[in-house]
């Protein structure tokens, strides 16, 4: 194993011990892993990807755990498996830009070649393969736009106003109210 490989492979290590995504982001400030890291960014995944300087953050973005930044793929290893010997094919490089104010849920992958944003929302376990359109809402295999940020932004006003109406104040009161409104959705009178 080369020296920089061992290198890498510490620093890698190093990272998924850190306890929070700010600690996270500094260090990968510190160490210019990124291409570009904005302003307000928290950053949730215990890895980052090996070919890193091809990823760029904006401001206002969060990065939940588990999601996987894909650029590149593998398929020249079996392309030159079997063509001529003086033919070589290329690994594929591609590159992400994540503009302002977007959420990254939990699980998502994101693919090559892939812009996010501004203002939008990845849901949790979403597959991205194409760009992700300004206020927009996607989810799903392949990720499709199913809403528009403004929408789920006043949609989230509008409960918060709701729970501040109600004088609830505290988390566990939080926490209640959000255990009653589970079971009228499901008309269940516990």
């Amino acid at each position: 194993m080369q020296l920089s490989t061992l290198k890498r492979d510490f620093m890698r290590l190093r990272f998924a011990l850190f306890l929070s995504g700010k600690t996270r982001v500094k260090w990968l400030r510190k160490h210019k892993i990124l291409a570009e890291i904005g302003e307000n960014v928290q950053w949730a995944p215990r890895f980052y990807p090996i070919d890193a300087k091809r990823l760029k953050l904006h401001n206002n973005i969060i990065i939940a755990r588990g999601v996987n930044f894909i650029m590149h793929d593998e398929n020249h290893l079996i392309f030159n498996g079997i063509t001529d010997d003086d033919e070589w094919i290329y690994q594929k490089y591609g590159c992400i830009e994540i503009m302002d104010n977007v959420s990254i849920g939990s699980e998502a992958q994101i693919c090559p070649d892939v812009r996010i944003g501004p203002n939008a929302i990845v849901g949790a376990g979403a597959i991205v393969t194409k760009d992700v359109p300004p206020n927009s809402v996607v989810a799903g295999v392949p990720a499709r736009v199913i809403g528009t940020f403004d929408d789920l932004m006043q949609r989230r006003i509008n409960e918060s106003r709701e729970i501040t109406q109600k004088g609830i104040t505290t988390k566990q009161e939080r926490v209640q109210y959000a255990w009653e409104q589970f079971y009228a959705k499901h008309n269940d009178n516990r």
